[in-house]
């Protein structure tokens, strides 16, 4: 585990909501840092595959603090340097805090999904209210897929 002082480098990764994402990231990015105890937060390049790391999910927004020391991450390092790599989070309890968001996120689900399966709701609600319900399903599904890829990701990874 990191000590008080010791600071590391966070990422974002690009998502659907783009511009949005961008200025909500900026606005709280000073609180992430603090709270993170990271020294900088940077932009995962479009296609490069994010490195094993804690995960929170700010709408499509993906916010990791990755678990190895960044100059690996980032390819600074010679090949003797990588076998010195500490871990900086718990993998155990990070595993168990996705396993926990993964079922309220389902919870989540199955309340939409039984909303919308009420014939009487979908026919008095307004169509724009339904229409909210079916975005709040997909973008719930899509979290769980994220969820589901942060875990795996994890699998292999040793605490």
């Amino acid at each position: 585990m990191a000590g008080p002082q010791q600071h590391f480098q966070g990422f974002q990764q690009r998502s659907p909501g783009g511009e949005a994402d961008r200025q909500l990231a900026a606005s709280v990015e000073p609180l992430v840092k603090r709270m993170a105890k990271v020294s900088s937060i940077d932009w995962l390049p479009p296609g490069r595959r994010p490195p094993p790391s804690a995960l929170a999910l700010a709408g499509q927004l993906r916010v990791r603090v990755p678990h190895a020391k960044q100059m690996e991450i980032s390819g600074q390092t010679s090949p003797k340097e990588k076998t010195e790599v500490q871990t900086f989070f718990n993998l155990d309890a990070e595993r168990a805090r996705v396993k926990k968001n993964q079922g309220r996120k389902r919870k989540e689900l199955e309340r939409i999904e039984a909303k919308l399966g009420n014939g009487q709701f979908v026919r008095n609600a307004p169509p724009e209210v339904v229409g909210k319900e079916q975005a709040k399903a997909e973008q719930t599904r899509a979290a769980l897929d994220t969820l589901q890829a942060q875990l795996d990701s994890l699998a292999g990874e040793r605490g």
